[in-house]
Parts: C-alpha cells; structure tokens; sequence
C-alpha cells in the first residue's frame, strides 16, 4: 500500500514540476537506503 502512495505523490510532483521529482526521489532514495541499513 505505501508503495501505491508514493507512485501517486510522484506522479502529482511530476505534474507539478519536474524539479521537484529530483529533490523527492532523492530523499525517497535516503529514507530506502536508511530503511536498509
């Protein structure tokens, strides 16, 4: 279900603006990474 989430948080930041896919996916990527650990 929180993946579903996220697709749809991407897809609304992608409609609002691509720079602000970038700043997203990297912390996306910094909670993952963190989640790993």
């Amino acid at each position: 279900m929180l993946i579903t989430a996220h697709l749809i948080f991407l897809v609304g930041m992608y409609l609002a603006g691509g720079k602000y896919v970038m700043i997203f996916f990297r912390w996306a990527t910094r909670i993952t990474l963190e989640k790993l650990m």
